[in-house]
């Protein structure tokens, strides 16, 4: 099994997502939604888009793929020079990983930055995306879910997803008023 995490690099909660099934002998993959530290506590997994800072990220049962970090930096001088953010780069590299790495499942832990990654990877391989989990954190549908410019998106990736997953009852009726059509994981 082959397992693709799009996650924020430095979040405890990643961490703890990915040791649930460290120790499986699966394959496991981190895609970072954005340039930061590796949390110490990930293990077992091939990183991309991220350097190791430090010697508890030197860990021998964490793999680097260093030409990833390219892209993320590449994004980071679009957007300094034009003011506009820009992840362009970024997405066209996680596309590229999804093709080269063949994972069986893609999950996206958090919405605005993970979530909308995830899904310009599948709208550049539409009918090629594996089975794709969506993990909701905190306000990212009740809050933002609300809000014009974050709405559509999550539409989007609410229809477009698999599974969801979530922290409360709450998050689920509003992910099917949403568009959700797709399997529900327990709360």
């Amino acid at each position: 099994m082959r397992i693709l995490f799009v996650a924020m690099p430095d979040s405890l909660h990643t961490a703890r997502w990915i040791s649930q099934i460290a120790d499986q002998g699966w394959e496991i993959y981190l895609f970072p939604a954005y340039i930061g530290p590796i949390r110490p506590e990930i293990k077992n997994a091939t990183i991309f888009g991220s350097l190791p800072r430090g010697k508890n990220s030197m860990n021998s049962r964490i793999k680097f793929v260093w030409w990833t970090i390219l892209p993320f930096w590449l994004d980071y001088l679009v957007t300094k020079i034009s003011r506009i953010p820009s992840s362009a780069f970024a997405r066209k590299s996680l596309a590229i990983i999804i093709r080269r790495i063949r994972p069986d499942i893609i999950h996206s832990l958090e919405i605005q930055h993970a979530g909308y990654l995830t899904l310009a990877a599948k709208e550049k391989l539409s009918d090629t995306f594996p089975a794709w989990i969506v993990t909701n954190w905190g306000s990212d549908i009740y809050l933002f879910g609300r809000l014009p410019t974050h709405k559509p998106k999550i539409q989007a990736i609410l229809s477009g997803c698999d599974y969801y997953s979530c922290e409360c009852q709450r998050d689920i009726e509003l992910a099917k008023q949403l568009g959700f059509q797709g399997e529900i994981l327990p709360v």
